[in-house]
């Protein structure tokens, strides 16, 4: 078998795996942003519940789970979604973009963590309400 076959193989090994993966930890998200909601109850006139999540947490399901729940959410993204469309012909049709043209609210240098390469990561926030334009079948 040539390399480039064996090269192949492996490859798809590996996307295969790494969608499993992927698979597991949306449905850690939704049993977490589920069970969170039985035990808290519902959203109060003077309680709002958050989930702040990492990009992991990026996906679909777990937007509309946490709308379900009428939890909030915060995350950091992955996937370069596409946006409903405005009357704004200067708004973006991509999250990304449409991020990009917002100032930013606040930032900060993060160092490295200790015993590794020393390189600092400039964070920003940007801020703005958006609306995911679903996928197709999705409400």
């Amino acid at each position: 078998m040539g390399a480039a076959r064996r090269h192949a193989r492996r490859r798809k090994a590996e996307s295969t795996y790494a969608r499993s993966l992927r698979a597991r930890e949306s449905q850690y998200w939704l049993r977490a942003i589920r069970s969170s909601r039985e035990a808290l109850g519902p959203s109060t006139a003077e309680t709002r519940y958050v989930v702040v999540a990492d990009q992991g947490a990026d996906i679909f399901d777990n937007f509309a789970t946490c709308r379900a729940c009428d939890f909030g959410f915060v995350l950091r993204v992955y996937q370069d979604r596409a946006l409903v469309a405005t009357t704004s012909p200067d708004d973006a049709p991509h999250l990304m973009a449409r991020l990009a043209q917002q100032p930013v609210k606040t930032h900060r240098t993060s160092r490295s963590t200790p015993g590794t390469t020393a390189r600092p990561a400039w964070l920003a926030a940007r801020v703005r309400v958006l609306t995911l334009d679903p996928a197709p079948g999705r409400p």
